[in-house]
């Protein structure tokens, strides 16, 4: 198991290296806001199709397979991102990889990879013990993306010239390509079970898990709106807002991810407390009226503290649902269940992105973020709403005879 960890701390460091580097870049090669939507579009596209392409394959075939390739594909991509500045190649290569698709402190999320990992993360775990692996793994996305984050932070230049700039970010380029590549060979002699097909799993879209699926495609589409309105544009937000460079961005982005780590580990205690519901449920209260407090911080280091907050939370929730989601879910439909789960998301993510570019050039800076924080408002309550009564079976077992529900 600790060559998952390992994995996804390198993956997730190449992730966030290239979440700050290439908004900011592309900028300055001449992307306008729209333009940046629009590759982000492609990019949350390509994500959607591949994880679930991805989940339902590791069903069949195995998660290891994708747990080493991955990576390879991404380290491919970053060699190309080094030498070339042609927008064609550009629109090809970062959906393909889904390298440096946005999302901030938040971009050690490893996208189409994440299926085949939680799938056989939930596989080699106890129940008891699968908010504390999350919980765990999320510490290592933390971790990776504090390392790729300082790696930015390192950039000395403040402001990059479009003359130059292919030749700032390439050892950058380079440096991701070196990470993914260690992602692929943590991975590369872990051992898993071959897989077992019983009749019933000749169908490609889950059967046993259906009721409880169509749950989480509500409620992740939600969630995608809004994300999508403003996370793949928060680094492109502090770059244009304050005027601080990727270096000031990057370390900001660091200090976040090193906070959040930490207070990921503590995942598991609270849910065994208070539910994982009714914690998601809170910490999406909490998250909307920081963003409300970060957009009219009107200084870079009040913004840059209401954002890290935001982001322990965000951090918290993810390990959370990650949890919730596999252990609802058929053991044998695990993979295809989180694939099919995240691709509302990343659908309602892709059609926000262009909007929120042409947000931003007509309202301002400021409008996808006020948007964004409603409807993480509204979708609070939604997930309350859909998931209170259906707990995994050992949050049942601590709860109350009389408050105990039925999955269906």
């Amino acid at each position: 198991m600790s060559g998952i960890f390992l994995a996804r701390c390198f993956l997730s460091a190449c992730q966030a290296l290239g979440a700050v580097i290439i908004p900011i870049y592309l900028t300055v090669l001449g992307f306008s806001a729209f333009k940046l939507g629009m590759l982000f579009l492609a990019v949350t596209s390509a994500s959607a199709i591949l994880s679930t392409a991805v989940g339902v394959a590791s069903d069949r075939v195995g998660r290891k397979p994708f747990l080493v390739g991955i990576p390879l594909v991404v380290a491919v991509a970053g060699v190309i991102l080094a030498f070339t500045t042609n927008p064609v190649v550009l629109f090809i290569v970062i959906p393909l990889s889904s390298f440096g698709r946005g999302f901030g402190a938040g971009a050690g999320s490893v996208t189409f990879y994440q299926p085949a990992e939680a799938a056989y993360v939930m596989g080699m775990s106890e129940p008891t013990r699968r908010n504390q692996l999350f919980a765990r793994l999320t510490f290592a996305s933390s971790l990776g993306s504090v390392v790729g984050n300082a790696i930015v932070g390192s950039m000395s230049a403040r402001h990059l010239h479009a003359s130059s700039a292919l030749g700032v970010v390439r050892p950058f380029f380079l440096i991701s390509t070196l990470l993914s590549v260690m992602a692929a060979l943590a991975v590369a002699r872990i051992s898993e079970e071959p897989r077992v097909h019983p009749p019933i799993r000749r169908q490609i879209m889950p059967v046993r898990s259906a009721a409880i699926l169509r749950r989480f495609i509500i409620s992740n589409g939600v969630t995608g709106l809004a994300i999508g309105i403003y996370a793949p544009f928060i680094s492109y937000w502090f770059f244009k807002m304050y005027a601080v460079g990727p270096g000031e961005i990057g370390r900001l982005f660091a200090v976040a991810n090193i906070v959040a780590g930490i207070s990921s580990l503590g995942a598991g205690a609270v849910a065994r407390r208070y539910g994982s519901v009714w914690t998601v449920f809170w910490l999406r209260m909490g998250q909307s009226a920081l963003f409300f407090a970060m957009v009219y911080a009107h200084h870079f280091l009040l913004a840059g503290l209401f954002y890290i907050i935001y982001v322990v939370g965000q951090r918290v929730g993810i390990a959370l649902r990650q949890s919730y989601v596999v252990a609802m879910a058929d053991p044998n439909e695990r993979g295809a269940v989180v694939a099919i789960s995240n691709l509302p998301s990343e659908v309602t993510q892709a059609s926000m992105s262009p909007f929120a570019g042409w947000l931003i050039e007509t309202s301002g800076l400021i409008a996808p973020f006020l948007v964004s924080a409603s409807l993480q408002f509204l979708n609070g309550f939604l997930y309350l709403w859909m998931f209170l009564r259906h707990r995994p079976e050992d949050e049942i077992q601590k709860t109350p005879e009389s408050t105990r529900a039925i999955n269906t």
